[in-house]
Formats: structure tokens, sequence, C-alpha cells
């Protein structure tokens, strides 16, 4: 893609965004810690679906990507709301 010489000086006279001030100044999404009872089941439906990646069990092997899924959204919904 070829600028024009009018491009050109659009983009050169262009300031950077900086977006970091914005995102920081949203008050609407303030992350906390998830309770530890919600950490401990992410950590182990995560743990589990690691193990049962590597380690063939029967009925369960084949939800190793299900399992880890869940328990990384198990987190991210722990940190994001609080008392969850």
């Amino acid at each position: 893609m070829r600028l024009t010489g009018r491009d050109k000086r659009a983009f050169a006279t262009s300031k950077p965004l900086n977006l970091i001030p914005i995102m920081a100044s949203r008050s609407s999404f303030a992350p906390s810690a998830p309770s530890r009872i919600l950490w401990l089941v992410a950590l182990l439906i995560g743990g589990l679906g690691i193990l049962f990646h590597f380690v063939q069990v029967a009925e369960l092997s084949q939800y190793n990507y299900w399992m880890l899924l869940t328990g990384f959204v198990l987190l991210v919904v722990g940190t994001a709301y609080r008392n969850v």
C-alpha cells in the first residue's frame, strides 16, 4: 500500500494515541482476587485437564481441553467480579 503526499503529511502530523490513562481511569473494571474456594476448584479442574492430556484415562482424557478451559474461565470470572 503506497501513501500519497497528502496521506504522508497526515500520517506524519498525527499524534500517537495514549490509551493507558484512558484504560486506567475506567472504574467499571476493578479486578479482585477470587475466593479461596473458587481458586482451588479452578486449580483442581485445570490441573486435571493438564494431567489427563498426558495420562490416558478412559472416559476423562477426551475432555482435557474443556477442563483446562473451564478452570481458566472460573479464574477469570472470579477475578472480574467481586464476592464470587
